[in-house]
Protein backbone atom coordinates (compact mmCIF):
# COMPACT_ATOMS: atom_id res chain seq x y z
CA UNK A 1 0.00 0.00 0.00
CA UNK A 2 1.38 3.55 -0.85
CA UNK A 3 1.91 6.17 1.88
CA UNK A 4 -2.17 7.24 1.70
CA UNK A 5 -2.65 11.15 0.96
CA UNK A 6 -5.01 11.22 4.48
CA UNK A 7 -2.02 10.77 6.09
CA UNK A 8 0.02 13.53 4.82
CA UNK A 9 -2.89 15.96 5.52
CA UNK A 10 -3.39 14.95 9.05
CA UNK A 11 1.04 15.07 9.29
CA UNK A 12 -0.05 19.14 7.99
CA UNK A 13 -2.74 19.90 10.43
CA UNK A 14 -0.51 18.25 13.42
CA UNK A 15 2.12 20.59 11.81
CA UNK A 16 -0.15 23.38 11.67
CA UNK A 17 -1.42 23.23 15.37
CA UNK A 18 1.98 22.79 16.66
CA UNK A 19 2.82 26.16 15.16
CA UNK A 20 0.13 27.92 16.24
CA UNK A 21 -0.25 26.01 19.65
CA UNK A 22 -0.38 29.65 22.39
CA UNK A 23 1.48 27.67 24.81
CA UNK A 24 4.50 26.23 21.83
CA UNK A 25 5.32 28.84 19.17
CA UNK A 26 8.45 28.70 16.81
CA UNK A 27 9.42 31.52 15.17
CA UNK A 28 9.39 29.67 11.98
CA UNK A 29 11.02 32.07 8.84
CA UNK A 30 10.71 31.23 5.35
CA UNK A 31 13.44 28.88 5.37
CA UNK A 32 11.77 26.77 7.59
CA UNK A 33 8.57 26.76 5.75
CA UNK A 34 10.65 25.88 2.67
CA UNK A 35 11.91 22.40 4.30
CA UNK A 36 8.83 21.55 5.87
CA UNK A 37 6.87 21.57 2.47
CA UNK A 38 9.87 20.25 0.70
CA UNK A 39 9.78 17.00 2.85
CA UNK A 40 5.94 16.70 2.09
CA UNK A 41 6.52 16.75 -1.10
CA UNK A 42 9.43 13.67 -1.08
CA UNK A 43 6.44 12.09 0.79
CA UNK A 44 3.59 12.82 -1.58
CA UNK A 45 3.13 8.69 -3.16
CA UNK A 46 2.28 11.20 -6.71
CA UNK A 47 6.63 11.52 -6.22
CA UNK A 48 7.34 8.47 -5.36
CA UNK A 49 7.09 5.00 -5.85
CA UNK A 50 8.22 3.79 -2.28
CA UNK A 51 5.81 1.47 -0.56
CA UNK A 52 4.79 1.80 3.24
CA UNK A 53 6.59 1.68 5.47
CA UNK A 54 7.73 5.02 4.16
CA UNK A 55 10.90 7.82 5.48
CA UNK A 56 12.03 11.00 4.11
CA UNK A 57 15.09 12.79 5.57
CA UNK A 58 15.86 16.50 5.01
CA UNK A 59 19.51 17.43 5.92
CA UNK A 60 20.44 21.25 7.44
CA UNK A 61 22.75 23.01 9.03
CA UNK A 62 23.47 26.46 11.52
CA UNK A 63 19.72 25.96 12.31
CA UNK A 64 18.35 28.09 15.17
CA UNK A 65 14.88 27.55 16.97
CA UNK A 66 13.31 30.03 19.07
CA UNK A 67 10.47 29.21 21.31
CA UNK A 68 7.89 31.50 23.52
CA UNK A 69 6.08 29.70 26.71
CA UNK A 70 4.00 30.55 29.70
CA UNK A 71 5.59 29.75 33.05
CA UNK A 72 3.93 30.81 36.29
CA UNK A 73 2.52 34.03 34.32
CA UNK A 74 6.10 34.90 32.79
CA UNK A 75 6.35 34.86 29.02
CA UNK A 76 9.96 33.48 28.78
CA UNK A 77 11.97 32.25 25.96
CA UNK A 78 14.12 29.14 25.27
CA UNK A 79 16.47 28.98 22.21
CA UNK A 80 18.10 25.81 20.60
CA UNK A 81 21.23 26.06 18.37
CA UNK A 82 22.57 23.16 16.30
CA UNK A 83 25.45 22.95 14.12
CA UNK A 84 23.51 20.41 11.86
CA UNK A 85 20.11 18.63 11.84
CA UNK A 86 18.43 15.97 10.36
CA UNK A 87 14.79 16.05 10.14
CA UNK A 88 13.08 12.60 9.87
CA UNK A 89 9.11 11.75 8.74
CA UNK A 90 9.22 8.45 9.72
CA UNK A 91 5.41 6.19 8.69
CA UNK A 92 4.92 2.59 9.65
CA UNK A 93 2.32 0.48 11.29
CA UNK A 94 -0.47 3.20 10.10
CA UNK A 95 1.31 6.31 12.05
CA UNK A 96 3.63 9.03 11.22
CA UNK A 97 6.35 10.74 13.65
CA UNK A 98 8.34 13.80 12.95
CA UNK A 99 11.85 13.97 14.76
CA UNK A 100 14.56 16.53 14.17
CA UNK A 101 17.77 14.84 15.18
CA UNK A 102 20.64 17.20 15.91
CA UNK A 103 24.22 17.47 16.56
CA UNK A 104 26.71 19.61 18.29
CA UNK A 105 23.81 21.23 20.28
CA UNK A 106 23.55 24.36 23.01
CA UNK A 107 20.71 25.63 24.68
CA UNK A 108 19.23 28.89 26.10
CA UNK A 109 16.39 28.46 28.14
CA UNK A 110 14.92 31.61 30.99
CA UNK A 111 13.81 29.55 34.21
CA UNK A 112 12.66 33.36 35.47
CA UNK A 113 12.47 37.33 35.34
CA UNK A 114 13.10 39.35 38.49
CA UNK A 115 13.82 42.46 39.99
CA UNK A 116 16.88 43.88 41.96
CA UNK A 117 15.88 46.65 44.76
CA UNK A 118 19.29 48.84 45.48
CA UNK A 119 19.50 46.77 48.88
CA UNK A 120 20.05 43.55 46.81
CA UNK A 121 16.08 42.62 47.63
CA UNK A 122 14.37 40.17 44.93
CA UNK A 123 11.22 41.86 43.19
CA UNK A 124 8.41 40.11 41.26
CA UNK A 125 6.50 41.29 38.90
CA UNK A 126 2.58 40.19 39.30
CA UNK A 127 0.21 39.81 36.84
CA UNK A 128 -1.81 42.80 37.87
CA UNK A 129 1.47 45.34 37.42
CA UNK A 130 2.28 45.28 40.89
CA UNK A 131 5.67 44.51 42.23
CA UNK A 132 5.85 42.28 45.38
CA UNK A 133 8.79 41.19 46.97
CA UNK A 134 9.68 37.50 46.83
CA UNK A 135 8.10 35.54 49.51
CA UNK A 136 6.19 38.28 50.86
CA UNK A 137 3.58 37.13 53.14
CA UNK A 138 1.15 40.04 52.93
CA UNK A 139 1.04 41.95 49.32
CA UNK A 140 -1.02 44.29 50.36
CA UNK A 141 2.45 45.50 52.79
CA UNK A 142 4.66 45.56 49.71
CA UNK A 143 2.18 47.62 47.85
CA UNK A 144 1.41 50.35 50.36
CA UNK A 145 5.24 50.87 50.09
CA UNK A 146 6.81 53.47 48.20
CA UNK A 147 8.87 51.72 45.31
CA UNK A 148 10.75 53.42 42.90
CA UNK A 149 10.41 51.58 39.42
CA UNK A 150 13.40 53.24 38.29
CA UNK A 151 15.67 51.48 40.66
CA UNK A 152 15.00 48.04 40.01
CA UNK A 153 17.22 46.44 37.58
CA UNK A 154 15.88 43.74 35.85
CA UNK A 155 17.16 40.04 36.42
CA UNK A 156 16.86 36.61 34.82
CA UNK A 157 17.62 33.22 35.94
CA UNK A 158 19.33 31.13 32.40
CA UNK A 159 19.33 27.75 31.95
CA UNK A 160 22.19 26.34 29.49
CA UNK A 161 22.90 23.28 28.16
CA UNK A 162 25.67 21.94 25.61
CA UNK A 163 25.28 18.63 24.07
CA UNK A 164 27.11 16.40 21.08
CA UNK A 165 22.97 15.46 20.15
CA UNK A 166 19.57 15.70 20.84
CA UNK A 167 16.77 15.04 19.12
CA UNK A 168 13.02 16.66 19.31
CA UNK A 169 9.89 14.76 19.18
CA UNK A 170 7.19 16.47 17.10
CA UNK A 171 4.57 14.74 18.30
CA UNK A 172 5.41 14.67 21.88
CA UNK A 173 6.89 18.24 22.11
CA UNK A 174 9.98 17.56 23.72
CA UNK A 175 13.42 17.47 23.35
CA UNK A 176 15.97 14.88 24.67
CA UNK A 177 19.14 15.93 25.15
CA UNK A 178 22.28 12.99 25.50
CA UNK A 179 25.44 13.53 27.83
CA UNK A 180 24.56 17.63 28.64
CA UNK A 181 26.38 19.92 30.36
CA UNK A 182 24.22 21.96 32.00
CA UNK A 183 24.97 24.88 33.83
CA UNK A 184 22.82 27.80 35.77
CA UNK A 185 23.31 31.73 35.37
CA UNK A 186 21.66 34.83 37.07
CA UNK A 187 22.41 37.88 34.76
CA UNK A 188 20.98 41.14 34.45
CA UNK A 189 18.25 41.84 32.05
CA UNK A 190 15.36 40.17 30.62
CA UNK A 191 16.15 39.60 26.90
CA UNK A 192 17.64 36.32 26.16
CA UNK A 193 21.48 36.78 25.62
CA UNK A 194 23.24 34.74 22.71
CA UNK A 195 26.48 34.28 24.64
CA UNK A 196 27.10 33.75 28.59
CA UNK A 197 31.12 34.44 27.73
CA UNK A 198 32.57 35.89 31.07
CA UNK A 199 29.01 35.18 33.11
CA UNK A 200 29.96 33.11 36.32
CA UNK A 201 27.49 30.13 36.37
CA UNK A 202 25.70 29.64 39.92
CA UNK A 203 25.88 25.76 39.14
CA UNK A 204 27.36 23.71 36.80
CA UNK A 205 27.12 19.90 36.19
CA UNK A 206 26.51 16.85 33.95
CA UNK A 207 23.82 14.52 33.10
CA UNK A 208 23.47 11.51 31.44
CA UNK A 209 20.36 12.61 29.82
CA UNK A 210 18.43 15.69 29.80
CA UNK A 211 14.51 15.70 28.39
CA UNK A 212 12.01 19.19 28.61
CA UNK A 213 8.77 19.33 27.05
CA UNK A 214 5.98 21.84 27.28
CA UNK A 215 3.32 19.45 26.60
CA UNK A 216 -0.09 20.98 28.63
CA UNK A 217 1.68 24.52 28.86
CA UNK A 218 4.35 24.99 31.54
CA UNK A 219 7.70 23.85 30.95
CA UNK A 220 8.99 20.51 32.38
CA UNK A 221 12.34 19.97 32.72
CA UNK A 222 14.26 16.41 33.99
CA UNK A 223 17.98 15.74 33.91
CA UNK A 224 18.52 12.21 35.08
CA UNK A 225 21.87 11.12 36.69
CA UNK A 226 22.58 14.54 37.29
CA UNK A 227 26.30 15.54 38.82
CA UNK A 228 26.11 18.67 40.35
CA UNK A 229 28.86 21.32 41.40
CA UNK A 230 27.36 24.72 42.95
CA UNK A 231 29.73 27.61 42.75
CA UNK A 232 30.09 31.06 44.25
CA UNK A 233 27.22 33.98 43.90
CA UNK A 234 29.52 36.27 43.96
CA UNK A 235 28.28 37.69 40.36
CA UNK A 236 24.80 37.46 41.06
CA UNK A 237 24.76 41.25 40.78
CA UNK A 238 26.98 42.13 38.43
Amino acid sequence: MRFPIITLLSLLILLSALALSFHFLFSFGDADHDQYWSLMRQADPKQSSTESPYTAKQHHQQVCKEIWFLQDNQRLKLRIVSADTELVLDHHDDKTEVVELMRDVTCYMQEELYYLLPNGGEVIRQPDGQFVARNQTSKKAFADAVIDINVLKPMQAIRYLKADSAAYYYSKESCIVKDAQILRFIMPGHILVESLKGIHPLMSGVAKSAEFSLQGGDLHFTAHQFKAILHSKKDKTE
